[in-house]
Order: structure tokens, then C-alpha cells, then sequence
């Protein structure tokens, strides 16, 4: 199951010298389910608990999204503060990703890391 993801959450915890106990009543949950979770013998948490418990330990919570969504085969995106037109591309992408080469995401990649860099810039 969530093995990769598991071992993550685990590092983190210990890096930052917080127990299970501690870490599980952050999150709402309790310490055989977060056991559990870090063993790999239970999926990766949810997107909102990955975010608080990254934010808790001080780490970028990418990493941790991205083993969560490939241990799932699926991830989340937070669309409530995007324009309808972006919504509509992340669909269109969504809808024909598994006709993609890696040659034509590896394209699409380096398209969006240019339009982000410009809008840095423009801030």
C-alpha cells in the first residue's frame, strides 16, 4: 500500500522529535490508525491531513502529495480559487493524459514552469 508514503511521514515525525501520540492528535486520529499508515498497511491520509502535518513539521507537503498520489493511483486539486478556464484545461488534460507521450508532458512541463516564472516575475 503506502510504503514510500509511510516511511516520509514516519522521517518526518522523527526528524522533529514528536511521537506518535503527538502526532495522531494533530491529525484527529488515532495512534494505531497513524501506525498503521506509516507501516504501509494503511493507504496515505488524506490531501488535508498531508498538508497539516507538512505544515506541523516544516516540510514542503509536494513530496508527500506526490508518493500519496501514486500509492493511490489518483490524486487531488484544489480548484475553488481557479478561474473556470484553467478548470477547463486541467479537465482537458485529465480527459487525454493517458494518450500523452513523455514527450509531449515533458513539453506541457516545461510550458507551465515558463508561465510560472513570468508571472514571478510580474509580481
Amino acid at each position: 500500500m503506502g510504503r514510500a508514503f509511510g516511511a516520509l511521514l514516519r522521517s518526518w515525525r522523527r526528524e522533529a522529535g514528536k511521537n506518535l501520540e503527538e502526532t495522531a492528535a494533530l491529525l484527529g486520529v488515532k495512534v494505531p490508525y497513524l501506525s498503521q499508515v506509516e507501516l504501509g498497511h494503511r493507504p496515505p491520509l488524506r490531501t488535508d491531513r498531508i498538508l497539516a502535518v507538512a505544515e506541523y513539521f516544516g516540510h514542503d507537503p509536494r513530496p508527500a502529495l506526490a508518493l500519496a498520489a501514486e500509492e493511490r493511483g489518483a490524486f487531488e486539486l484544489d480548484a475553488s480559487r481557479v478561474p473556470p478556464e484553467a478548470r477547463e484545461l486541467g479537465a482537458a488534460l485529465m480527459r487525454g493524459w493517458d494518450e500523452l507521450t513523455a514527450d509531449d508532458a515533458a513539453t506541457l512541463n516545461r510550458a507551465f514552469a515558463d508561465i510560472l516564472k513570468r508571472k514571478e516575475k510580474e509580481k
